[in-house]
C-alpha cells in the first residue's frame, strides 16, 4: 500500500525521512529518477538496506572492499560466479571463504548502504513512493541506520548539493541563542529544551553532543533545525 508519494526535488529528504523515521514506518521508499531507480528500506523508521535496480548491493559491496584491498576483483568475480552456479550468497561466501570476518561484513554492508544514501541525496529529479505490506529482509547482525546519521552524515559530506538546507552544524561548530530562543526553549520539549540550555556561543556542537546525552545525530539533526530558527552559527566547519 503506497502511503507516501510526491516529488524529488531540493532537500525533499528533509521532509520525507524525518517523517518515516518519527512515525516509526517499516517499508520501502522507491525512487524513480531519469536513469535508475533506488530502493531504500526501513524497519520502525530506521534504514536497513538501500540498492539500486542498475547497482546491486553486491557491485556496491565490491567497490568497498576493493578500495580497502580485502578482496580482490578477481576474487569478487570468483565468488559471484560460484553465488550464481547455486553456490549461496555472496555476502556469506565472503565470510565462509575467510576474506572477512562476520562483523567485517556488517561494516561494510553499512557503509554500502551509506554510500547509496549519499547519491540519493543529491538527486533533485523524480518521483518517490514509501509503500507498505511487502517483507522486509534485514540482514542479521546489522545495525539500522537513523534517518538522523543518514541526513546528517550526507550533509557533512556534499555541502551545499546535501539533503538539508544550510547552515548544518559540524562537530566544531559554535552556536549561541539569539534572544527569541528565549519562549522557544520554554515551549520546547526536554531533550530540545536541554540542547537550547546548553548553546552559549562557546561550546563546540561536539562538546554539547558529550554533554546533553542524547544520541549523536539526533542532537546535530536538532541543532539544524535550531540554527535554522534560534541560534546564530559562529563557526560553522560543515
Amino acid at each position: 500500500m503506497i502511503e507516501l508519494r510526491g516529488d524529488v526535488k531540493p532537500y525533499w529528504l528533509a521532509e520525507v525521512l524525518p517523517r518515516i523515521g518519527d512515525e516509526r514506518r517499516s517499508g520501502i521508499l522507491t525512487v524513480h529518477l531519469e536513469r535508475e531507480i533506488l530502493a531504500v528500506s526501513f524497519v520502525d523508521g530506521e534504514v536497513v538496506a538501500a540498492d539500486a535496480l542498475d547497482h546491486t548491493l553486491e557491485e556496491g559491496l565490491r567497490e568497498i572492499l576493493v578500495s580497502r584491498q580485502m578482496v580482490t576483483e578477481e576474487d569478487f568475480v570468483v565468488l559471484v560466479a560460484e553465488s550464481q552456479a547455486g553456490g549461496g550468497r555472496v555476502v556469506e561466501l565472503l565470510v565462509e571463504r575467510g576474506y572477512l570476518g562476520r562483523e567485517q561484513l556488517l561494516v561494510a554492508l553499512r557503509e554500502q548502504c551509506l554510500g547509496l544514501l549519499l547519491d540519493l541525496s543529491q538527486e533533485i529529479r523524480g518521483q518517490y513512493e514509501f509503500y507498505t505490506g511487502d517483507e522486509i529482509f534485514v540482514e542479521e547482525g546489522f545495525s539500522p541506520i537513523p534517518v538522523s546519521e543518514a541526513l546528517i552524515r550526507t550533509a557533512w559530506e556534499l555541502g551545499a548539493r546535501g539533503p538539508l538546507p544550510p547552515p548544518v552544524p559540524g562537530p566544531e561548530s559554535v552556536c549561541e541563542r539569539l534572544d527569541s530562543a528565549a519562549p522557544a526553549e520554554e515551549a520546547a520539549d526536554e531533550p530540545t529544551a536541554r540542547i537550547l540550555a546548553a548553546l552559549d556561543g562557546e561550546r563546540t556542537c561536539q562538546r554539547v553532543v558529550d554533554e546533553v546525552g542524547l544520541p549523536e545525530f539526533d542532537v546535530y539533526l536538532a541543532l539544524h533545525e535550531l540554527c535554522l530558527l534560534y541560534t546564530s552559527d559562529a563557526a560553522d566547519d560543515a
